[in-house]
């Protein structure tokens, strides 16, 4: 009895000291997918909110003060001036809700590799079930990154389109109403 007990115990310890090694190497590539993560939301987290609303008041402050002083008919390239004015704050607004909505994202899968990690060192995930659930979240953050970057390519364009439109609303008012 005793050599048939100290025959399970070995064989139990050699089974979980394999499968420690082996959680072991899938709790660091958890951990090195949450790096991503983390590098992630530090992009989107660089998008600077109160620059963007900021910008938005500019341009309904300025589009308020143009629609009660300015009376006559508008020209086409004045009209199209008024129209990027709305356009442009309508961008950063829509902006501004992405980010979050990317942000709540980035949280859910910190939380989902989290978990995994925690059921890993725990020994509760089959090898087959992580490799499911680890190709799962690595869709599903490369797909993050990938919406981040045109996230941050459209801020920038966004950005820059209105520095280019501030000197021409600066002159429509100028010539149109400080008259």
């Amino acid at each position: 009895m005793n050599k048939l007990s100290i025959i399970y115990i070995a064989a139990a310890l050699i089974l979980f000291s394999c499968g420690n090694k082996e959680n072991e190497k899938n709790i660091s590539r958890v951990d090195s997918l949450y790096n991503v993560v983390s590098v992630l939301e530090q992009q989107v987290l660089l998008m600077d909110t109160s620059d963007f609303k900021a910008r938005m008041n500019y341009n309904e402050n300025k589009l308020v003060f143009i629609q009660e002083n300015y009376r006559d008919t508008a020209s086409k390239e004045d009209a199209f001036l008024l129209s990027d004015i709305i356009a442009v704050r309508r961008s950063f607004s829509k902006l501004m809700r992405q980010r979050e909505e990317v942000i709540d994202k980035l949280l859910y899968s910190k939380g989902q590799l989290t978990d995994l990690k925690k059921d890993l060192s725990n020994n509760l995930v089959l090898e087959n079930s992580f490799n499911e659930y680890f190709s799962a979240e690595s869709v599903a953050i490369t797909n993050l990154s990938n919406t981040i970057e045109g996230l941050v390519k459209w801020s920038q364009g966004t950005v820059t389109r209105h520095e280019n439109m501030k000197p021409k609303i600066e002159a429509f008012i100028q010539k149109n109403i400080t008259e």
